[in-house]
């Protein structure tokens, strides 16, 4: 990870008050803009420079340490393999989910979150993966192969658990988060090692524009929990290289600027103290959350499924479409399949054709024909596509 211990120095001196004591602030006031000096006049000519000044001494809050300057480890990290096949299976569970919001049209209860995910912030998502718990996931979830066990078991012990899994994806445009810690201290009097740290594994390189991590660093201490400027630290390591880190300490994952999603995969281990683990039951409790149900098949696009069709045998294929064309027509019963996906809500059902539409050029290969149809239930549609229409069974 770069070293950003330059800049907290040079933010810290210039968020000094008249005293020249730290103050603590908001992650609102650390996002505004400090802006600089001019370096041209009104005229655009080369601005004297201003005389040396002696520098200020910079004076931290009370209790702390400059940031450490910290060295990334490649011995713990997950290979490439191991990224791609992370990468891929939360992208396709986003997907899954989100087909099935759609077809179902839970737009609303989405906001409120679903048992395999849920929006934690505009734009961010935690989702739970099934895929997680197989054995081909086994070098992320096995206490015993996964590569940064050997620190989690000095931090927590040899019989630390895996108590949480899953992958965050923060979309293009997502907002940074407000500033948080995940757990509070289980005693709030007196300050108790670690009972549980986190393990975040970005599955693509960390850059300042995709929305890292930030982190304030000293947080996790009792009585110091509030966001210091000074303390802050964001780690832009490369794919696959795990942050490791003490459940308590305050973080936020900022804007992501960039063009592509920022999918990070995460782990929580607990310590096992008098044979009992502790388990996060305001985060990670699915009892929270309206169960989603198995995942709606996604339906490709009207164009290719009709070209699926002529591919799975195109002479028989052809010769049925155009018999059931043929057969169809006015008067005919016919069965309208069901469109719901956002910006249209058609449920379709039984009907009788009132009507057909044939496009000029109708002798050109690939032309679609059009049917208006009434339903039997009452209401009607012009119109639909020959795709969508077939022939009902006591035709």
């Amino acid at each position: 990870a770069g070293d950003n211990s330059n800049d907290a120095k040079l933010q810290s001196k210039n968020n000094q008050s008249n005293d020249g004591s730290s103050k603590t602030i908001t992650p609102a006031e650390s996002d505004a803009s400090t802006g600089g000096s001019p370096t041209t006049t009104t005229d655009c000519k080369p601005k004297a420079e201003d005389p040396p000044t002696k520098p200020k001494r910079v004076t931290r809050a009370p209790g702390t340490r400059p940031p450490p300057e910290f060295v990334p480890s490649t011995h713990y990290c997950l290979t490439q393999a191991q990224i791609d096949k992370c990468a891929v299976a939360c992208n396709e569970h986003f997907e899954k989910v989100m087909d099935t919001v759609k077809a179902r049209s839970l737009y609303h209860e989405l906001a409120d979150g679903f048992d395999v995910m849920r929006e934690r912030g505009r734009g961010r998502y935690d989702m739970e993966l099934s895929a997680f718990e197989t054995k081909e996931f086994s070098f992320l979830t096995d206490t015993k192969k996964a590569a940064w066990m050997p620190i989690i078991h000095k931090i927590l012990g040899e019989d630390a658990l895996l108590v949480h899994k899953g992958c965050f994806l923060s979309l293009p445009g997502s907002e940074s988060q407000v500033y948080h810690q995940d757990g509070l201290h289980l005693n709030k009097k007196v300050h108790k090692p670690c009972h549980a740290v986190n393990v975040f594994i970005p599955l693509i390189d960390y850059e300042m524009s995709n929305g890292p991590t930030e982190f304030c660093l000293g947080t996790h201490y009792l009585g110091r929990e509030n966001f210091v400027k000074e303390m802050v630290y964001t780690p832009c390591v490369t794919a696959g290289t795990p942050i490791i880190f003490d459940y308590r300490l305050g973080h936020r994952g900022l804007r992501n600027f960039s063009e592509v999603p920022r999918p990070v995969v995460y782990l929580t281990y607990s310590a096992v103290k008098s044979g009992k683990e502790f388990r996060d039951e305001v985060n990670f409790s699915r009892k929270r959350y309206k169960k989603l149900g198995e995942f709606v098949e996604k339906k490709l696009p009207r164009g290719e499924r009709l070209k699926k069709r002529r591919k799975v045998n195109p002479a028989s294929s052809s010769d049925s479409n155009q018999e059931q064309n043929a057969s169809i027509g006015v008067g005919s019963v016919v069965v309208v399949e069901s469109r719901m996906w956002p910006g249209c809500n058609k449920p379709g059902g039984v009907g009788r054709v009132t009507n057909i539409h044939l496009p000029e050029g109708s002798d050109e290969e690939g032309f679609v024909k059009k049917y208006d149809i009434a339903y039997v239930l009452g209401g009607k549609e012009d119109m639909v596509e020959e795709e969508y229409v077939s022939l009902s069974v006591d035709e």
